[in-house]
């Protein structure tokens, strides 16, 4: 008996079978959408997520060696190494060392190296005619004074060095003085050598 849409009540729909592809590496059947099979489906996301751990590590790399590189940074480190070198050379041996402007005996690491002519004039910030060993109070908190005890430190560089010498040293402080990150890095590595003979 004829069927309503004008075929046969037993025929079927013809279905037209896809041919499988094969791994463009090798004759196996591909894997889901991917032109490879499983196998080497699998090696190439390997490789794909070690390449790209690769590229991670290489640019926090970069990052890192450029921020340490940096002005900001290499300037802290100069700082900090500059810092010991002058508590550690005013040092006795068992580690004490005396605060040039109230007298107080500490460990050295309880002390600051105070500067004389403010951090902020780059031209003596890292010159050791400005810096001394100071208690964090002289240095930092001595109440009413915002440059720490100055009047007590002139009169101990007057009393070592004579006024022209202060004077001198002031001046040195007025010039403008501008630091490269290579001009930097060599005063790290010259206070570091300093730092060994102590």
């Amino acid at each position: 008996m004829p069927s309503n849409n004008g075929g046969t009540k037993n025929s079927q729909p013809i279905t037209r079978v896809k041919p499988i592809k094969p791994c463009k590496n090798c004759p196996k059947q591909r894997y889901a959408t991917t032109s490879l099979c499983y196998t080497h489906w699998r090696t190439h996301e390997r490789e794909k997520r070690a390449k790209k751990k690769e590229a991670l590590l290489q640019r926090k790399a970069r990052f890192k060696e450029k921020k340490a590189n940096s002005p900001k940074r290499l300037k802290k480190k100069l700082d900090d190494i500059i810092s010991l070198y002058v508590r550690r050379r005013a040092s006795d041996w068992r580690g004490n060392a005396l605060c040039i402007t109230c007298g107080v005996e500490k460990p050295y690491k309880e002390l600051h190296a105070g500067h004389y002519v403010p951090r902020d004039n780059y031209s003596v910030r890292y010159d050791l005619r400005n810096l001394a060993p100071q208690c964090f109070k002289c240095n930092m908190k001595l109440p009413g004074c915002k440059a720490g005890n100055i009047t007590q430190y002139t009169k101990y560089l007057v009393s070592q060095y004579g006024w022209p010498w202060v004077e001198k040293l002031i001046k040195d402080g007025e010039q403008s003085r501008q630091w490269t990150p290579e001009e930097l890095r060599q005063e790290i590595v010259r206070y570091q050598e300093l730092l060994k003979t102590l």
